[in-house]
């Protein structure tokens, strides 16, 4: 898995073997379209993104590529290491934060 776009074009998003039998990832094609249509919007402008169940955080960290301020949620403490661990190899990426809790019930 890899970002498609952005300063870290290409990076690969790390996920722990022990989330992989309970997070399924934004597959790419639904992220390209998905950033397609935010860029026809938004073009040349940021935006904010509110990532809710982040599991692998493959959408917020696209996100955050493109420059766009980013809002990770999500209940599980190891989904939560596994997004800081793949932050701290995308040093540039500073516009974000992280909240562990229930998105069913927001804070």
């Amino acid at each position: 898995m890899r970002i498609i776009s952005g300063i870290y074009k290409n990076k690969e998003i790390k996920m722990r073997k022990q989330l992989s039998e309970t997070v399924r990832p934004t597959l790419v094609r639904v992220r390209t379209i998905i950033f397609d249509i935010l860029s026809h919007y938004y073009y040349e402008e940021e935006f904010s993104f509110l990532d809710v169940f982040t599991g692998a955080g493959a959408m917020g960290l696209e996100a955050l590529s493109r420059n766009n301020f980013v809002v990770f949620w999500d209940i599980d403490k190891k989904v939560i290491q596994n997004l800081e661990h793949n932050l701290k190899n995308m040093p540039k990426l500073t516009k974000y934060r992280i909240l562990n809790v229930n998105a069913l019930k927001p804070p």
